[in-house]
């Protein structure tokens, strides 16, 4: 399961959507961080999906990307 969460300028939201099309919207809160307004979308859009999975999370040019690591996982660096 993949989760990327996205900031709508537009209409101040955060979407958060997994991988088979699932999407949900929070208003963005000023009073909290960036990530944490990432996160809490991720919450929501759980209350859905009913996941019980540890995610880590990375930055995207538009918000964030989440993946779960029930298992080993191995960290690559792509250098040009």
């Amino acid at each position: 399961m993949i989760i990327t969460t996205k900031y709508h300028r537009r209409s101040e939201r955060i979407s958060a959507t997994s991988d088979d099309g699932t999407r949900v919207y929070i208003p963005y809160r000023y009073d909290i961080p960036t990530f944490h307004n990432h996160v809490k979308a991720v919450q929501k859009l759980n209350t859905i999906l009913q996941l019980n999975v540890k995610l880590i999370a990375g930055e995207t040019e538009h918000g964030f990307i989440f993946l779960p690591i029930d298992k080993p996982f191995r960290a690559v660096t792509l250098e040009a």
